[in-house]
């Protein structure tokens, strides 16, 4: 009985001890679920609070990106006069005291219109008139080679043997020479005293009538005198046929003129006398000419009519036309911009303008109710403390706007463009776009587009370094409107081309290099808007060239000095640029 007692003692010991286990299991088994439901709701409310954080993050850097740009891009409605130039005066408003102002704006666009249409002065290529006279020389040269070539002309005197039959005998076909001087001789020894038979030469069908000519000549000439004189004659007509033919044959191996074959026959077929007068006559037309100076542009007209009152009336008739074209041919312009005398009359024509006063005496009208105000009107109302200057809250108001309509762009752009961006480089960019603005509330025109350009397009991409430097520009614009529109095109060129090209470099020389075009592209914009925005035909590029160069010297500068500051940046922003691996 005790044995069984103790069996079911130990058999519900046994079972409670295992029960507990099971409760003890299953609690825990419990506990461990609800332990992973509370991590899971509390990962998950932290993950919102983190996107309220940085959405709260985002709010206030956009906020104070928004106030920091307004500020700086709205300085100049700080302190804005209500009446200004071309506003409607809406009282009469009289000088209360005795005064004089300098009008230093009209003052400088007075000096720059002196300066930008200046007529340039000009000074003679030396190089260039001795290379004109030069090729003439060598020219007359070469005709007076191929002139000895054929001597004597005349080879026989005129009175017998004219000067057109001794021309056309030189040259004409061998079978001519022939026919010629078979009927001279037959018609000599026929002796007839018949009319017809004396004029059979000059009627000849089958000669033409320089032919018959020269035929009747030598028939009149051989009846007139013995057989050995007229052997004379035709032993001198054949030389003097061999040598021109030999000119001829050199004329055509070695191209010595640059006439074609009827003006060397004309050259040919001058007397000697002649040939002397055209060549002196053109040589010293020559000179003439080159020493008055043929400026670029010139019209071909007016050195048309140059030439004709230089040549006539010396030269003989025959050569004048030739003569003509060889000076149109060889004469070019010869005289160059002198810069340095250019630019030194430039800027003494610039401070001869003295500076603009406007005077009043106490009492007069400087501005009547309803007129409109003109720059002078504005010198005096503002030298006189009474334009009404003060904050332009609709103009902040505005600049407000403009800049968050800016920086709304730009955050378009970079979610498509470039979306890994931290708030150290919404901070970043935030000060590239914020020098451009501030030096030009320093009035000094040369921006730092090129280094923004630049840096934007090396840190993060080429795009939106080229949204970038366009916003930044209208920037600029809106902010300072006083800055010259040559100086912000050149300097938006320059920063276009560092945005376009860094971003795809490798290596420090080739960001040096990009450098050195920038600076040319700003150089080049500079002088090309200058050039079109004159009113003046006579603007010359000396006056704008040393504004040019240095405008792409500045160029040249913010690059290096993008390049310059770009390691700092890396370090103290945590920055990665291709610059750095060079």
């Amino acid at each position: 009985m005790m044995k069984s007692w103790h069996s079911l003692i130990r058999y519900l010991e046994g079972w409670r001890e295992k029960y507990l286990n099971q409760n003890i299991l299953l609690g825990h088994r419990n506990s461990t679920k609800h332990s992973k439901f509370s991590r899971s709701t509390s990962l998950r409310q932290r993950r919102r609070k983190d996107r309220k954080n940085i959405l709260r993050d985002l709010l206030a850097m956009l906020i104070l990106s928004i106030i920091a740009i307004t500020s700086v891009v709205g300085y100049r409605f700080y302190n804005q006069p209500q009446l200004t130039v071309g506003k409607i005066s809406p009282l009469t408003i009289k000088a209360p005291y005795s005064g004089e102002f300098e009008d230093n704006k009209t003052t400088i666009e007075k000096r720059k219109e002196i300066q930008t249409g200046i007529v340039p002065i000009l000074k003679q290529d030396e190089n260039l008139t001795r290379e004109i006279q030069s090729q003439l020389a060598i020219y007359l040269n070469s005709v007076d080679e191929l002139r000895k070539l054929t001597e004597p002309f005349p080879f026989f005197n005129p009175e017998f043997f004219s000067l057109s039959s001794q021309q056309y005998i030189r040259f004409c076909p061998e079978e001519e020479f022939k026919a010629v001087l078979a009927s001279v001789t037959k018609n000599f020894e026929a002796r007839s005293s018949d009319t017809d038979n004396n004029l059979s030469l000059e009627k000849r069908p089958d000669f033409n009538p320089k032919l018959q000519k020269v035929a009747s000549e030598l028939q009149t000439y051989r009846e007139q005198t013995s057989e050995g004189e007229f052997n004379t004659l035709i032993a001198q007509i054949t030389l003097t046929r061999y040598r021109y033919s030999q000119a001829w044959k050199k004329l055509a191996q070695k191209k010595i003129v640059r006439l074609d074959d009827k003006d060397i026959v004309i050259l040919l077929d001058l007397t000697e006398k002649d040939w002397k007068t055209t060549k002196n006559t053109v040589a010293l037309a020559t000179d003439r000419i080159l020493t008055q100076g043929i400026p670029l542009g010139m019209p071909s007209n007016l050195l048309d009519r140059a030439i004709s009152a230089q040549l006539n009336p010396n030269i003989p008739k025959n050569t004048e036309l030739l003569a003509h074209s060889l000076l149109l041919e060889i004469l070019e312009p010869n005289l160059e911009e002198d810069k340095d005398a250019t630019r030194n009359i430039a800027e003494k024509a610039a401070m001869a303008i003295n500076t603009v006063i406007v005077e009043i005496e106490q009492g007069e009208v400087i501005v009547e109710q309803g007129a409109r105000i003109t720059q002078s009107d504005f010198v005096l109302l503002d030298g006189f403390r009474l334009s009404q200057r003060g904050i332009n809250w609709n103009g902040l108001q505005l600049c407000a706007a403009f800049v968050s309509l800016m920086v709304g762009i730009f955050l378009v752009v970079q979610r498509r463009v470039y979306t890994s961006i931290r708030h150290r480089d919404y901070f970043l960019l935030c000060l590239l776009s914020l020098s451009a603005p501030l030096l030009s509330v320093f009035d000094f025109p040369h921006t730092s587009l090129p280094a923004i350009g630049l840096l934007v397009s090396s840190f993060y991409s080429p795009s939106l370094a080229v949204c970038q430097v366009a916003l930044v520009t209208g920037l600029v614009m809106f902010s300072n409107q006083v800055v010259a529109s040559s100086y912000l095109l050149s300097g938006c060129a320059g920063g276009f081309v560092a945005a376009i090209f860094a971003g795809r470099l490798r290596s420090r020389e080739a960001i040096a290099r990009l450098g050195i075009m920038v600076g040319l592209s700003q150089a080049t914009v500079y002088l090309i808007s200058n050039l079109i925005a004159s009113d003046s035909p006579a603007t010359n590029r000396s006056a704008i060239l040393p504004d040019a160069s240095i405008c792409g010297i500045f160029g040249v500068a913010w690059s290096v000095v993008a390049i310059g500051i770009s390691p700092y940046l890396e370090r103290f922003i945590d920055l990665i640029t291709p610059i750095r691996l060079a």
